[in-house]
């Protein structure tokens, strides 16, 4: 629904809207009390204020990236320093501590990896392996980062503290950054 509205042009809120009432039919159909699906649904609301924080931030400084000329400032210098054979690797490694600090993967994407898909064009590197790289480091880093809305909604819902949560999925990362 979400897919269909987007393709039509109409409002997103409509199919979750549809999608809310279907899971509280659902729910219903399941013999769960009204009381309790108002209260799971309680649980929600009470934590998207801290979520929306989040989101309202990192969309924030990437608009600011972009206006400021931030982008433009390390593509020029980038392509000065970054030489071919070492661009995969750091493309990686700094799509990968971006991604961390923000705690987002679109932001990373729609900033900095514009920014190594740029000089990637412009240096003769291989386009689709630099796509690749910010890639695998941006979703990396964001699902081990504190600041991640993801891993926020998660301990939040599930009433995990949110850094021993974040500690354990570091240690899981450990291999696929290897």
């Amino acid at each position: 629904a979400i897919v269909v509205c987007t393709v039509l042009g109409i409002a997103t809120y409509i199919p979750m809207t549809l999608g809310l009432f279907l899971f509280i039919f659902t729910a219903l159909w399941r013999n769960c009390s009204v009381k309790t699906i108002l209260q799971a649904i309680w649980a929600g609301v009470k934590e998207s204020p801290k979520i929306m924080t989040i989101f309202l931030f990192v969309g924030a400084l990437t608009a600011l990236w972009r206006m400021s000329g931030v982008i433009s400032y390390f593509v020029y210098y980038g392509v000065k320093l970054i030489t071919p054979s070492l661009f995969i690797l750091l493309s990686f490694l700094l799509s990968m501590l971006v991604a961390y600090a923000l705690g987002s993967t679109v932001g990373v994407v729609s900033t900095v990896g514009i920014i190594f898909m740029t000089i990637a064009r412009s240096g003769g590197v291989n386009v689709f392996r630099t796509a690749g790289a910010i890639l695998s480091g941006s979703f990396l880093a964001e699902r081990c980062s504190p600041t991640s809305s993801c891993q926020n909604l998660i301990s939040g819902l599930c009433k995990v503290d949110l850094y021993r949560h974040v500690r354990l999925l570091q240690r899981n990362a450990a291999v696929p950054f290897l």
